[in-house]
């Protein structure tokens, strides 16, 4: 069950006029085409943009094709990932010896410096220094506090792995493609699909499309995929909220309490919560309507503590 798909099911559940939650699949997915045509060097990227973002997804070859040339001259995505790995590594570096630098003559000067900043800018630079990402040496905490110099290799990886289309389905890749280490390295992930077949699959129906997968054994489309892979490493979660004019879907942490997501949408939500009234997508779908829910005794009343779950639908009650 993809999110954007859901909220597009809510929308003619509840007879909305409009529906939005498919931008971030569309950002997402532009995303991914942006990076698989861009260059690995560094210098060819955009690592200002890339900064401003929350996670990166590297587009990586491990298909065989002998009309496209490889710049490296072989496929090998364990070392496609590692290169790029170390490219953004020695663009961190740059930024942290400099502020580090800077901190450290300020220092000698007498001027005040944060002293915990300082002391993860130098385990920043000896660990970068060594080749190691910092996602994979600094807790959550430390890479909020250096949040501010947006450090490449502090944010989460989401690793596409291209595969032909004798690999779409395999279960076994990582193993057979070496990317063991990958998958178990801290805030990385990997997934795999096959641009090919998800051009075939773009030029049918709807209809034509969910059987193509379904012969090939494959339960979710390309996009489907990476945004729950990228959910997954952001740990967020998407409710809903329905009204006559309007479905939308919502983005917030994991674990986020009922008043906090109302301030998601308005600060003035969260300011006069009262209360949340709640009902699970499959509940509300199964039940055809808000109204039967609430008949049939599955709309739930939640205080402001409540943590919001992944597929509620949500109406919040408030006063200002």
């Amino acid at each position: 069950m993809a999110p954007f798909d859901v909220n597009w099911n809510t929308v003619w559940i509840t007879g909305a006029s409009s529906g939005i939650g498919l931008e971030l699949a569309r950002q997402l997915d532009g995303t991914v085409a942006h990076v698989a045509a861009s260059a690995r060097s560094t210098d060819k990227l955009d690592l200002g943009n890339l900064r401003n973002v929350d996670v990166l997804v590297h587009v990586v070859r491990a298909f065989e094709e002998p009309s496209v040339a490889h710049p490296e001259g072989s496929v090998d995505a364990a070392r496609d990932i590692e290169v790029m790995e170390l490219e953004l590594t020695i663009a961190d570096l740059a930024v942290v010896e400099k502020r580090h630098d800077r901190m450290v003559s300020d220092s000698k000067k007498g001027n005040k410096v944060d002293p915990r900043e300082l002391e993860l800018l130098g385990q920043a630079q000896e660990a970068l220094a060594e080749g190691k990402p910092l996602r994979s040496v600094f807790s959550v905490e430390d890479r909020d506090r250096l949040k501010g110099y947006a450090l490449l290799t502090a944010k989460p990886m989401l690793a596409v792995v291209n595969v032909d289309e004798a690999q779409a389905s395999d279960t076994g890749l990582t193993e057979k493609l070496s990317l063991e280490d990958w998958a178990s390295a801290p805030d990385f992930r990997l997934t795999y699909v096959s641009a090919r077949i998800e051009a075939e699959i773009a030029e049918l129906s709807p209809e034509d499309a969910r059987t193509f997968r379904e012969d090939l054994g494959l339960s979710e489309g390309m996009v489907e995929r990476i945004v729950r892979a990228a959910f997954e490493l952001l740990q967020v979660i998407t409710f809903y909220t329905a009204g006559d004019t309007e479905s939308r879907a919502w983005l917030i942490p994991r674990n986020t309490k009922a008043a906090k997501a109302a301030g998601t949408i308005h600060s003035d939500m969260e300011r006069g919560f009262i209360r949340a009234e709640v009902v699970n997508y499959d509940v509300l779908v199964s039940a055809g309507s808000w109204n039967a829910c609430r008949d049939k005794g599955s709309l739930r009343l939640e205080g402001k503590d409540y943590p919001i779950n992944e597929a509620d639908v949500v109406y919040f009650r408030f006063n200002v």
